[in-house]
């Protein structure tokens, strides 16, 4: 897991860099999330207990991060105690980022799944409920 780390870091690094060089991160939100824990065979989801498949910390709750140049300076380096999915991205950039309105996501969706996912924006750069 070592070298995944290092291969995520190395290739973050030369995405950030190509996008400083082209002026183009200062426009950029830069998220990453995990769908749940590691299986318990083979995988260490300490400080949580517990893993994929359960439903103790360690199977449910994960890490991520939000990063833009933009973020409120009360936001940067807080903790978001609420609860999301990472199906609430769709939402969260939708709405939160690009302003997108429920009725026009609605208008446009085709699948029964119109209300899976919630926008956290708010909560996530101004400590907002959601």
């Amino acid at each position: 897991s070592l070298c995944l780390c290092l291969s995520l870091c190395l290739s973050l690094t030369t995405c950030l860099y190509a996008l400083q060089d082209a002026e183009m991160l200062k426009n950029c939100i830069i998220s990453f999330t995990s769908d749940n824990g590691g299986p318990l065979d083979h995988a260490n989801n300490f400080p949580h207990r517990g893993g994929k498949h359960g439903f103790y910390e360690g199977g449910v709750r994960t890490q991520a991060f939000v990063w833009w140049s933009q973020l409120p300076q009360a936001a940067v380096g807080s903790t978001y105690a609420g609860l999301a999915h990472v199906a609430d991205w769709r939402a969260t950039y939708a709405m939160g980022v690009a302003g997108i309105t429920a009725t026009a996501i609605a208008s446009l969706e085709q699948a029964p799944f119109q209300d899976e996912s919630k926008d956290h924006w708010a909560a996530l750069t101004a400590g907002a409920p959601h």
